[in-house]
């Protein structure tokens, strides 16, 4: 509900694990952490970085028609709970139907869960490290204001100091400088938009693309335009400054509420995140898994169009009902 993202990437390769030991396969691992992103994001009901921001600037009070929010959240996640648990039945029961099963046998092949080696002093040492190191998150959130830069700190020494006492740390930098390379070339490919005044001409135009809806799906024309913002700028708080302006103002002049405008943005930052290239936290989730973008793509689209539903149903409502400060 607080819509977390970059924050899942830790757990990346645990999730993978369990999912491959209980007979599953990678695309379930990664539906169950990209499909709780998408209902954290989506409802946004305590996320600053998106809600807050783009409350803050279409002058809505911040976290208001919270109980709305709630009742999308449950819809979300009822929904993504039935699809991934979809999947992995039909995984479970035939492994071969798996569009990832050669990639996943790579891994598992010499895994023996009958066969486990017991807990070494040094691995211990290095669970301790990991709990200590929550610990150090939670209390520096509350008490010191930490946040992403302090946070990464936390987890680079923890890094560091458990590949020296396991005398792991450069097969740990060998698994992570795919993931890194992503997020590098991501942002790169961000940059060069944005300072080549590329994405300005590219969102003009998306905004345009407004004048062909009727009045009654303005909200759900919003979402559209701002699902392909997002295909841009990933970024929550980068794209509700680039496009609240714009779309708070056009929701006074076609009739909308401000806070349906809010909601169109919610959806639109909420639902394309797991599949646009221009998301390094999206390509190191892949690159993490080794989960092929096509196939990962084939898996989530489905997924995306019922979204699509969810967003068009609870946009149609607000237009209807005048949604505003609750």
């Amino acid at each position: 509900m607080a819509g977390c993202n970059e924050e899942y990437l830790a757990f990346t390769p645990l999730v993978v694990s369990v999912a491959l030991a209980l007979g599953f396969d990678s695309l379930t691992a990664l539906g169950m952490l990209f499909c709780s992103v998408a209902a954290g994001y989506g409802a946004g009901c305590t996320q600053p970085f998106s809600v807050g921001v783009a409350q803050g600037i279409a002058g809505v009070p911040i976290f208001s028609a919270l109980p709305y929010r709630v009742g999308i959240f449950f819809v979300l996640l009822i929904l993504n709970i039935s699809y991934v648990m979809y999947h992995a039945h039909k995984v479970k029961k035939n492994p071969q139907s798996s569009p990832v099963y050669e990639i996943d046998q790579a891994k598992t092949h010499d895994i023996n869960i009958e066969e486990a080696e017991p807990l070494t002093t040094r691995q211990a040492v290095c669970l301790a490290l990991l709990g200590l190191n929550f610990v150090g998150i939670i209390v520096g959130v509350l008490k010191f204001d930490f946040y992403m830069n302090e946070i990464s700190a936390l987890f680079i020494i923890m890094g560091v100091l458990s590949g020296i006492i396991c005398d792991a740390f450069l097969d740990g930098c060998k698994g992570m400088m795919l993931p890194c390379l992503a997020v590098a070339m991501c942002k790169a490919a961000t940059i060069l938009l944005d300072n080549a005044r590329v994405m300005d001409t590219i969102i003009h135009a998306l905004a345009g693309m407004l004048d062909v809806f009727p009045s009654s799906a303005i909200a759900f024309g919003m979402f559209i335009i701002q699902d392909c913002f997002n295909l841009l700028v990933p970024s929550s708080s980068g794209q509700a400054a680039i496009s609240m302006p714009i779309m708070a103002p056009l929701a006074d002049i076609v009739g909308l509420t401000r806070q349906t405008a809010v909601f169109a943005f919610t959806f639109g930052d909420a639902f394309t995140n797991c599949i646009t290239p221009a998301s390094g936290a999206t390509m190191s989730y892949l690159a993490m898994a080794n989960v092929p973008y096509k196939k990962w793509l084939r898996f989530v689209l489905p997924l995306i169009g019922a979204w699509w539903i969810v967003a068009f149903c609870f946009l149609t409502y607000a237009t209807a009902i005048n949604l505003g400060p609750v």
